[in-house]
């Protein structure tokens, strides 16, 4: 991370090295396959937000968790994928019924979705990629995987 300095700087690189990462409090696998959609659209002035995937959640074999790019670039550029990743796992870090959750033997595919030249941003797919990963998974059946 670059920062250029001040007090600000030296605070927010302070917090960042103060933040421990939290252990899991229970670790989950997808017992069936789902679809979720996430879209995110605001026009608030020039330029607004938009942000809009699509992925399947399903169970795989090996023990890890997969995240699958298959998108054609013309319809979501590959600038986002760090943003999609970032909404899928916060997704499982912040509040919500999936908070605390380790995900095992479960592939994310992120198939299909769509950008605007001036209003697409990283914040907009982080929103519509945790939206969309929470609606696949409330399909998609959870169970322990202890």
């Amino acid at each position: 991370m670059k920062f250029n300095g001040g007090q600000a700087a030296l605070h927010v690189m302070r917090i960042l090295t103060l933040k421990r990462p939290k252990k899991p409090s229970r670790t989950v696998a997808v017992t069936r396959q789902a679809k979720g959609e996430g879209r995110y659209v605001r026009q608030q002035g020039s330029p607004g937000r938009y942000g809009h995937v699509a992925m399947v959640v399903e169970p795989d074999i090996d023990g890890a968790f997969t995240l699958e790019w298959a998108v054609d670039p013309s319809l979501v550029p590959e600038d986002y994928i760090a943003a999609v990743a970032k909404g899928i796992y916060s997704c499982c870090e912040q509040g919500g019924p999936f908070a605390g959750c380790a995900f095992v033997r479960t592939r994310v595919r992120v198939i299909d979705g769509s950008w605007h030249a001036v209003d697409s941003n990283e914040l907009s797919y982080q929103i519509a990629a945790a939206e969309a990963f929470a609606q696949a998974l409330e399909s998609g059946g959870l169970r322990d995987a202890a």
